[in-house]
């Protein structure tokens, strides 16, 4: 069985039905860039709120970034060993609320 017996009817009806949106839909028209004037110098800013400037100074003054940094890499190399004892006493002493 062909595909094309089945659907040709309906694919025919879809080709007619696109091209008449086509021909309704308007014309994109090409954006002309206009120069600014000599001397006119566009700068870019950008602001950082009170909250982020926070945010930052909290992130790095902490010293975790670094050591995430570090286990990153290490995870990355395969050369990272995590201490199994010690991971097993925090999860004990998170379950506990200690």
């Amino acid at each position: 069985m062909k595909i094309n017996d089945l659907m040709g009817d309906v694919i025919s009806k879809y080709d007619k039905q696109s091209k008449i949106l086509d021909k309704n839909q308007p014309k994109k028209v090409a954006k002309k860039e206009v120069a600014a004037p000599a001397g006119a110098v566009k700068d870019d800013k950008v602001e950082i709120s009170k909250d982020a400037k926070i945010l930052l100074e909290l992130d790095s003054s902490n010293g975790l970034t670094d050591k995430l940094y570090e286990i990153k890499l290490a995870v990355n190399n395969g050369t990272y060993k995590p201490n199994i004892e010690e991971t097993a006493k925090a999860i004990l002493k998170e379950w506990k609320g200690e």
